[in-house]
């Protein structure tokens, strides 16, 4: 093995030299800090790098030193140890095993298995090693309707890790009824059944070290018996942030080569039209480079990925049908609050807070409707889950709650009490009476100081929303609803600027009446089932009338980017086929919530990490 240390001209020789005693054949690598004598190599590291020309001198852990090598500090200086990061686009012709344009969840799920199943492996990422929003060196992306869609630098990150810099960490899988053909949901079913996916659950669940593997599909047991509402648990993982999980796993890769700044401005086909032969890169110098791999997988989020292929099959119009669904079926969820929740007795509402589990893991319980409900009232999939009461409306009881009411209300205070996740909590809907929050806070000092500790305790490490146990029983009931296929809810590409620009993204998202008609129906019918179990009822915050637009008026996503690309039986139903490759071509595929052909209730990225594993199952395989 070849190790590569950085000395001074004036003295390579008689460090070299020092370094090979040291190694003890091999058991040192002074590049990657480990072994017996690692502090002292990076000591000595330290001092000399200090001075200046600086050279890389090829150190062999047999003994000898190299001295006719220099390699420049973003090239491979010999076979036998392959630097791991790069910050250009790699132009020394050589021919990966498989390419993967995007480093976020899906793309290091699967450029991370494809490394252990010694396959080689190019990870090209747009962005640097730190988190930036919407870079200007990507297509720019029009949104027509705003109030429906996130701006782009918040539902998307450029850089080392993507998206996950900006995820929560909830870990939900999908259900068996979203893989169903559904008679009232249009364009519904998947090619692939719910075992098919789930069997890679508990895999993804280990990547993304988000708890215990055979508790992520079931809920357990729960006071709601009505045969009618089921429950799931819904996991955190430890660390949100994949480029702090795994950065250092990708700098000492054997396999895998990580790319920064090397963005992909288009995809080069073979004679044939049905093969990509080599990919366009631009470096952030603004050169451009061609790099080839025997396969590709698009994992740069759903609407990068769809531009792509939009301008693939404008280039190559043999690529895709005249009526593909490219583009087309651009989905999300509808999330929100229309409704309290009240326990008439309060500890009933224990079971549905945060927990942790034998190992630390956090998770909460979510509500559900049962399949068989949603088949017979012909509903979409929806889940509930508490979140903290209206801060303005004093019957919640809390003096930490009613605390930070009174601070947000104080001229120059307001800001050390409102923060994103008490948004939602501070909207001032409700009359604000003065007097409740004085009663609440009246209680006594060591409660208020007992339920703020409550409230806060996961803020420090956890990027979750707050709650915490109040003893009046009433949370705000949040919901997070499936969406139905829409073909008119679309992404389409827009001409370049001119002929250096990349073209760009026009987004047409739009959301139906069904799919708020939808979320009112299972409110009530969730209703009636805590009605009857006598475990408590729900307060709507609007008359009946004014429901539906309620609904409407907080609907907005653009975060989760799905359908875009979905997956079909054939070229007419989807873009890719049940194994994630893009249907024309031999050897490209896409890792991303796009080939989703529905969303579920879940948040999407859990099962795309188990589809992208499930991808590079397959990869290897046909290897």
């Amino acid at each position: 093995m070849t190790t590569v240390a950085r000395f001074t001209p004036w003295q390579p020789r008689l460090l070299a030299y020092w370094a090979c005693r040291r190694s003890r054949a091999g058991k040192c690598k002074l590049t990657m800090g480990s072994g017996r004598s690692a502090p002292r190599a990076r000591t000595a590291r330290r001092q000399f790098d200090r001075a200046t020309p600086q050279i890389n001198v090829e150190v062999s852990t047999k003994g000898h030193v190299n001295e006719g090598r220099i390699a420049a500090p973003d090239q491979t200086p010999s076979r036998s140890r392959r630097v791991s990061i790069l910050h250009q686009p790699p132009g020394d012709g050589s021919v990966f095993d498989v390419c993967v344009i995007g480093s976020g969840p899906a793309g290091l799920a699967v450029a991370l298995a494809c490394e252990a199943g010694n396959l080689s492996t190019l990870i090209l990422e747009s962005g640097g090693m730190k988190q930036r929003g919407v870079a200007s060196s990507l297509p720019p992306i029009r949104v027509l309707n705003r109030s429906v869609h996130a701006a782009l630098d918040i539902a998307t990150r450029e850089g080392f890790g993507g998206t996950s810099r900006a995820w929560g960490g909830l870990c939900v899988p999908l259900d068996p009824i979203d893989f169903e053909a559904r008679d009232w949901v249009p364009h519904s079913g998947w090619p692939i059944t719910y075992p098919e996916l789930a069997r890679w659950y508990p895999e993804a669940a280990g990547f993304l070290d988000s708890g215990r593997k055979d508790l992520l599909a079931d809920g357990g047991e729960s006071s709601l018996a009505d045969e009618e509402t089921v429950t799931q648990n819904g996991y955190y993982a430890r660390k949100a942030s994949l480029a702090q999980v795994y950065g250092a796993r990708v700098r000492h890769s054997k396999h895998l080569v990580l790319c920064l700044h090397s963005t992909v401005t288009g995809m080069d086909c073979d004679a044939t039209g049905e093969r990509i032969s080599s990919l366009t890169v631009r470096g952030r110098d603004g050169s451009e480079k061609h790099v080839r791999a025997r396969r590709y997988v698009l994992a740069c989020g759903g609407l990068r990925s769809t531009a792509l292929l939009l301008q693939l099959g404008r280039d190559r119009c043999a690529c895709f049908p005249a009526e593909t669904p490219l583009g087309r079926y651009y989905m999300g969820h509808l999330a929100g609050e229309i409704a309290t929740v009240v326990f008439p007795d309060p500890m009933r509402a224990a079971e549905y807070l945060y927990k942790s589990d034998e190992r630390g893991f956090i998770f909460q319980k979510r509500i559900k409707l049962a399949d068989s409900v949603q088949r017979t009232s012909r509903i979409l999939n929806t889940d509930f889950m508490l979140r903290l009461p209206p801060l303005a409306d004093g019957r919640h009881g809390s003096p930490a709650l009613s605390l930070l009411q009174l601070l947000a209300l104080i001229p120059g205070l307001g800001g050390i009490a409102q923060s994103n996740r008490l948004s939602r909590t501070l909207d001032g809907r409700d009359p604000i009476s003065a007097s409740a929050h004085l009663r609440n806070l009246a209680v006594s000092p060591l409660t208020t100081a007992n339920d703020l500790a409550a409230l806060l305790r996961h803020v420090p490490t956890r990027n979750l929303p707050l709650l915490s146990f109040n003893r009046s029983g009433r949370y705000s009931l949040r919901y997070h609803a499936e969406q139905i296929p829409n073909p008119d809810s679309r992404v389409s590409l827009r001409d370049a600027a001119d002929e250096t620009s990349f073209p760009g993204l026009e987004v047409d998202f739009r959301y139906s009446d069904d799919d708020a008609l939808s979320v009112i129906r299972s409110h009530e019918l969730l209703d009636q089932a805590l009605r009857r179990d006598r475990l408590g009822y729900l307060e709507y915050r609007h008359p009946p009338d004014q429901r539906f637009s309620a609904v409407l008026a907080q609907a907005s996503d653009g975060y989760h980017q799905v359908g875009t690309t979905r997956m079909g039986s054939s070229p007419r139903l989807g873009v890719v086929d049940r194994d994630c490759r893009v249907y024309g071509m031999d050897n490209l595929y896409l890792a991303s919530s796009s080939v989703f052909p529905t969303t579920g209730s879940a948040n999407p990225t859990f099962p795309t990490v188990a589809l992208a594993l499930r991808l590079a199952d397959h990869l290897a395989s046909i290897h």
